[in-house]
Parts: C-alpha cells; structure tokens; sequence
C-alpha cells in the first residue's frame, strides 16, 4: 500500500495557542511541515477585497478545505491550523480522511486566559471589523459564546489535547512524537 500523507489538524478555541504551536511545529526539528492557515487565507482575501464580510469568511472556509484537498492528494502532509467548528467542519474534515491519515491536537487553556489572548491579538492586528469583535467580546465576558464548538473530537482520529496556559503539557517532544507515531500516545502523554 502507498503511503498516505499525514493531515496534522490544530484546533480549539479562539486564543487558546492553536498557531503559536503550529508554527512551533513547521519548524525544522520539529515536523517541519507546511502550515494551511484559514486565518491567513482569510486574510489575503480581505485584503483583496477591502473588507472582511461573510462572504469572505465563508470563501476562506471553502478555500482551506479545498487546498487543503489539494495538497492531500498531491501526497503533501501538513498542519492545518483552523478554529475547526464541529458544524460545518465535521463534514468537510471527513472528506480529507479519504486521502489522508489524520491526527489532532486540540489546544485547551482556560475561558479566561484565551479570552485575554483574543482581545490582545485582535485589538493589535484589527483584522476583525469593530462591531464585530465587540459583538464577539461581549458573549465571551457574558458568558454566551460557544466554546465548545471548537472540537473535532468523534470523528475517528487519535486526539491528543494539549493545555497551551504556560507553554505545552505534554511538551513539545511528546506532540512531535504523537503526529510522528501517526496518534500512537507516548507515555508523557499518557
């Protein structure tokens, strides 16, 4: 049998450390793999067209699937670093199974640190529009935003959930070895 390329899918929650350890992970020593970021992606489209609407959030949503498809069957492992939302994610995450074997790490802090995380991220690069951002910030300090949405878990793909507070537990060698061993958990991680 051919060998399939490795799907490395980073989720969680808004500010809860999903890019920082991607990027950590891209790096030689590391996994050195491509990074897809949706963030990114996103962002180009924005700039393009001047404005960040739904329709933008929704093409950068397809288009990192799609790409993501595409590097897939093109035997490209990578890191995905998305806010994968259980709904709509699930769906489209299931068709890259078909090429792919997967494993994910969901980054997990407290409400309160990646709230904090989010609102200093956001109010530094302003790529949320204003009175979006504030509608955002306002469900996570009156505790109506869904935090728990931001899972993959059920899907059939070893997880690994990994606490970003203070830098990674397990460490960075036990999660290289997870996505390396294809989800088979080393003992750290146990």
């Amino acid at each position: 049998m051919a060998p399939r390329p490795l799907l490395v899918a980073i989720t969680g929650p808004p500010g809860s450390g999903k890019t920082a350890l991607a990027q950590r992970l891209t790096e030689e020593g590391a996994l050195a793999l491509p990074r897809l970021s949706r963030d990114l992606l996103k962002a180009g489209l924005v700039w393009t067209e001047e404005a960040e609407t739904e329709a933008v959030r929704l093409r950068a949503f397809d288009l990192f699937f799609d790409t993501a498809e595409n590097w897939l069957r093109a035997n490209v492992s990578l890191i995905a670093d998305q806010t994968f939302r259980r709904v709509p994610s699930e769906e489209r995450f299931s068709r890259l199974l078909d090429v792919a074997d997967a494993v994910a790490i969901e980054c997990q802090t407290s409400r309160e640190v990646a709230h904090r995380r989010f609102k200093e991220r956001e109010r530094a690069n302003g790529n949320i529009p204003a009175d979006r951002l504030a509608e955002i910030l306002r469900r996570m300090e009156d505790g109506t935003y869904q935090w728990d949405t931001f899972r993959l878990s059920g899907l059939g793909v070893p997880e690994l959930c990994v606490d970003t507070t203070e830098g990674y537990a397990p460490g960075l060698e036990a999660i290289i070895e997870f996505c390396r061993s294809r989800g088979v958990k080393p003992q750290a991680a146990l």
